[in-house]
């Protein structure tokens, strides 16, 4: 007898095949086709680039995109007597938030099938 061979565990017969691996567990929600609504990283980071808040907005978070467009004016003020640098830091940190933003409501909704927000 080979020391490889496989029995069936009712009968005790040869198998001539190796039993198949399992199959890989998943996610709970495995969309069997695209998904739609999906949003764009880079198209946030733009139109937050192009003005602070819109990617926000764009995501649908429109609060959060109402206050950066605020805060902006605010920073911009208040950078006109510091030489922009708070301005610049600012605008900086807009495009990474839209971006993120962007990342996230997708992950949320390849993982659920709904938006997260």
């Amino acid at each position: 007898m080979e020391q490889d061979a496989v029995y069936c565990s009712n009968c005790g017969a040869l198998l001539t095949q190796q039993p198949q691996p399992a199959q890989p567990t998943v996610p709970p929600y495995a969309p069997s086709r695209p998904v739609v609504g999906l949003k764009n990283e880079g198209l946030a980071a733009v139109l937050s680039a192009f003005w602070s808040g819109l990617g926000q907005i764009y995501v649908g978070r429109i609060g959060r995109g109402i206050g950066i467009m605020v805060g902006f004016v605010m920073v911009a003020l208040i950078s006109w007597i510091l030489l922009e640098i708070p301005l610049l830091i600012y605008w900086v940190w807009n495009i990474y938030d839209a971006y993120n933003l962007a990342k996230t409501f997708n992950q949320e909704l390849m993982r659920t099938g709904l938006p997260p927000w």
